[in-house]
């Protein structure tokens, strides 16, 4: 059996990408401008898919990304930002770990995008997030609901 044999196929197009909720808080500003340090920050990232009819899949990228400087909250950025995939497949089985690894793929470097330019504009340097791992964050969600954040 060839390598491309083993690989499942799919027929895949993007419909359209979007912001679903998108929110930016900035209660440290003035702080920050006043005592500029490098801030801490974490980072959080979760997938979800959902069958929106027989071939297409809504999927949700959802990042929460939170600075803090000596306990005090400098910014919270809370992003959802979907994508709807019409895709078509003689194997099913392979579809949900498609739809969390390779469709999410397609959506991050959008949402980095939207991100940094918010973190831009509300006055520090834009937050690059790092890349991310779909796979191994699918393997996490797949374990269990205790693992499923990327740092």
């Amino acid at each position: 059996m060839t390598q491309d044999a083993a690989q499942p196929k799919f027929d895949v197009n993007v419909i359209g990408q979007y912001t679903k909720d998108f929110s930016f808080e900035n209660p440290g500003i003035l702080k920050h401008f006043s005592n500029p340090e490098k801030p801490e920050i974490s980072v959080d990232i979760q997938v979800q898919a959902q069958q929106a009819n027989e071939e297409v899949y809504e999927v949700e990228l959802h990042v929460q990304a939170t600075a803090k400087s000596k306990q005090e909250t400098l910014f919270i950025v809370d992003l959802r930002y979907a994508g709807l995939f019409k895709v078509n497949t003689q194997n099913t089985e392979d579809i949900k770990p498609f739809l969390l690894i390779e469709c999410p793929r397609m959506l991050f470097p959008f949402a980095r995008s939207i991100v940094a330019n918010a973190t831009s504009d509300g006055g520090y340097l834009p937050l690059m997030l790092n890349p991310v791992n779909f796979a191994d964050l699918y393997q996490q969600q797949e374990t269990g609901p205790e693992n499923k954040t990327v740092n």
